[in-house]
C-alpha cells in the first residue's frame, strides 16, 4: 500500500514554487513475516527559468521501517539536499 500527499504553491507568474511532500509505502516481502516499508518527507523550491528549463532543490528525509536486522535496509535512512536541473525538448 502507498499513501502520498503533495502540496505546491506557485507564485511570480508561475515561475517560482515551494512545496512539500509526504509519502509512505508498506509491503510484504517474500521470506519476511512482517510488513516492511519506507517513509519520505521532502521540502522543495524551484525556478522555471524558461518554459523548457527548470531548476529545483529539495531537502529529503527518507527512512526504512521494520526490516529484519539481517537485511541491508534495516535502520537505513537518507537525509540531505538534492539539486536537479531539467531540460525538456
Amino acid at each position: 500500500s502507498q499513501e502520498a500527499v503533495d502540496v505546491v504553491y506557485r507564485f511570480a507568474g508561475d515561475r517560482l514554487y515551494v512545496g512539500g511532500r509526504y509519502n509512505t509505502a508498506t509491503l510484504r516481502l517474500q521470506g519476511i513475516a512482517n510488513d516492511v516499508g519506507a517513509d519520505r518527507q521532502a521540502l522543495a523550491a524551484g525556478w522555471q527559468i524558461s518554459p523548457l528549463i527548470l531548476l529545483k532543490a529539495e531537502y529529503v528525509n527518507q527512512k526504512y521501517n521494520d526490516f529484519p536486522t539481517t537485511d541491508r535496509r534495516s535502520g537505513g535512512n537518507f537525509k540531505g539536499l538534492v539539486a536537479e536541473g531539467v531540460v525538456a525538448f
